[in-house]
């Protein structure tokens, strides 16, 4: 169970996990090469050592007793409802040009449909025209 504690300062720390939080995104989308690298240079809270986080602590912060968004936002806020977001790690397996994210708000597929829902993990290309992608992976 999250234990969140405001710090004042654009951060929120999760006593349960032992992990500090930018409290909301900047509102920019981002590609996985383009948010690795805005957290790697974040300087926030009187921190530098940022880093994107790895799936399994960006999973921590999912909140499924919620709904669109998946997420506290007494604490942590989400520029864009249908907002998701990347984790540092490669999704092994299927595709390594794939990155995995959550999306805390509508998980849709390919077509566009919502058929996972809020919290879902997902995949999707770390780089590249989102044209030249496949479909249906």
């Amino acid at each position: 169970v999250n234990q969140y504690v405001d710090n004042d300062d654009r951060t929120v720390s999760d006593l349960a996990t032992g992990l500090m939080w930018q409290k909301t995104d900047d509102g920019v989308a981002k590609d996985w090469e383009a948010a690795l690298a805005y957290a790697e240079d974040l300087e926030l809270g009187g921190h530098t050592d940022w880093y994107l986080p790895d799936i399994k602590e960006l999973q921590s912060i999912v909140d499924y007793s919620r709904n669109d968004p998946a997420i506290n936002t007494a604490f942590l806020g989400m520029s864009d409802p249908d907002g998701w977001f990347w984790s540092s790690s490669t999704y092994l397996g299927v595709n390594m040009r794939m990155g995995i994210y959550i999306a805390f708000g509508k998980a849709v597929n390919y077509l566009g449909v919502d058929t996972h829902g809020a919290g879902a993990l997902r995949g999707d290309f770390k780089s590249g025209d989102p044209e030249d992608w496949p479909t249906g992976i």
